[in-house]
Formats: C-alpha cells, sequence, structure tokens
C-alpha cells in the first residue's frame, strides 16, 4: 500500500461509529440472516470500523476481524490483526465462514484476484461477500483541481453485477444466493447524462475526506461559503425526480466438497 493510500485509510472520522447510516445496519441486519445455523467461526476481512463484527461477536462462538487500517482497529471489539488481505495469515479451512463487505470495489488488479484465492483457501464452509449494487462509476468521479487528475473518491476500482459475482471464485466455490440489500433513495431516469453536462459545477463540493491519490492533495475543512452549500450538484440531487432502488449485493458462496 502506497504512503497516500495508507494516509486516505487511516483517517479517524472513516470509523467513526457515530457516521454509521441506518442503512449500513440494515446491511449488517441482511448479512446476519444469511449466516448459516453451522457456523461457529468467522473471519472478516477488511472489517473496517468493525460494524458487521461488533454485532456478529454476540451470535458466533468465534470472530476474528482483519483490516489494514489501525485506525479503523481502533473500534473493533473483537480480536483483530492488521493485515493484507491478498496475504492472510491464516492456515487453510481456518474458518467456517469468511466474511468480506465492502472490500473488492477498493482492490487493484493483481491483488484482487490474490484476495479471491486467499478467501476461498481460509474458508472451510462458506464466503459471504457484499459489494454494491450496479454502481456507475462516473457518479463519484471527482477531479483534483491541484493536479487535474480523475478519481473515484471512495477509490471505488470495478463495479459488480449477479453474472460476475456468480462467477467470482470460479471452481473453487460455487453461488448459493445473490440478494440486495438496503434500500435507498436515488436519482432517477436522466441524472447521470444531466450531472455529466454540469459536471464542472460538481467540483466546487468535494468533501473533505477526498484524497488525489496521485498527488495527495485533500481540503482541509468543509466549506461553509454559500456557493458550495447551494450548488447547482445539491439542488439536482434535492429535487430532481427520483427513483428506489438497493445499495448492495449480498452473494453468499459455499466451499465445493464441503457437505
Amino acid at each position: 500500500m502506497s504512503n497516500l493510500e495508507e494516509s486516505y485509510y487511516e483517517q479517524d472520522s472513516f470509523w467513526d461509529p457515530t457516521n454509521i447510516r441506518e442503512s449500513d445496519y440494515k446491511r449488517v441486519s441482511d448479512i446476519m440472516a444469511s449466516i448459516p445455523s453451522d457456523v461457529n467461526s468467522i473471519l472478516d476481512v477488511g472489517c473496517g470500523g468493525g460494524i458487521f463484527a461488533n454485532r456478529a461477536k454476540d451470535a458466533i462462538n468465534s470472530i476474528v476481524a482483519m483490516d489494514r487500517s489501525k485506525s479503523a482497529l481502533k473500534h473493533v471489539h473483537v480480536p483483530c490483526i492488521c493485515g493484507d488481505i491478498s496475504k492472510l495469515p491464516f492456515k487453510n479451512s481456518s474458518f467456517d465462514l469468511a466474511t468480506c463487505l465492502e472490500v473488492l470495489e477498493h482492490l487493484p488488479f493483481v491483488k484482487y484476484h490474490e484476495a479471491l484465492r486467499e478467501l476461498a483457501r481460509v474458508s472451510k464452509k462458506y464466503i459471504i461477500v457484499t459489494v454494491p449494487y450496479k454502481e456507475n462509476m462516473k457518479s463519484k468521479r471527482v477531479e483534483c483541481p491541484k493536479c487535474l487528475c480523475l478519481f473515484h473518491m471512495y477509490y471505488h476500482l470495478r463495479t459488480f453485477n449477479e453474472k460476475n459475482l456468480a462467477k467470482l471464485f470460479g471452481d473453487t466455490c460455487f453461488c448459493k444466493s445473490i440478494g440486495t440489500s438496503g434500500v435507498k433513495q436515488i436519482n432517477g431516469f436522466g441524472f447521470e447524462a444531466l450531472k455529466e453536462l454540469l459536471w464542472f459545477a460538481n467540483k466546487i463540493s468535494i468533501p473533505s475526506f477526498v484524497q488525489c491519490p496521485l498527488c495527495g492533495w485533500r481540503k482541509e475543512t468543509h466549506s461553509t461559503k454559500e456557493s458550495d452549500r447551494f450548488s447547482i450538484k445539491v439542488l439536482i440531487k434535492r429535487y430532481w425526480p427520483k427513483k428506489k432502488t438497493y445499495r448492495w449485493y449480498v452473494a453468499m458462496y459455499k466451499k465445493k466438497g464441503f457437505g
């Protein structure tokens, strides 16, 4: 992990429990409901601030959490380690279930495939993955005002659908189910096209947590200028026609040869 990427994920504000949204708790509830009854041990890979692990500890006999961010692990209330998803420090089939929640979309190409192999290796029975639901990668695109680099504000690198999720682990695991979670309101038909036309107007409201992966630029504080609070972007989001969709996929996999 580069120094810039490390500093991005070490921001304390990312992992502050007070920033957890109601939809995130709904996602965790859906994951808990997906856990098979014969699961007694879990490895939560990329646990973040422990939103899932802290909840699961009351229902599962043994749970270990792992993340690469030391700032994130400060909020985790189960045994945890700082580590790399592409090199999990556990023996084969160490856990009944391996979870990887809101992680895969962040991984660069080489590490992504290594991570999938490692998740399948340490899992004895099942794997549960959650990823954004049919994400339009342009919708969170920002431009660094310093070096003009274009990037996803959350560092997402890929998008998912039912087809690529079904084949995620190849011949190692078969997909038991793909469900959806976290209903929310999003902007409806035509919004993305309109936002493209007004894209330069969106740059004035870049959140302060966003950091350029190329030069490291970051806005120091949230702006309180009237032009920021009442930008064209804000007005469009507030008044454009809405439709309901899902925020996440929840995919369950079963190891071949088990059961």
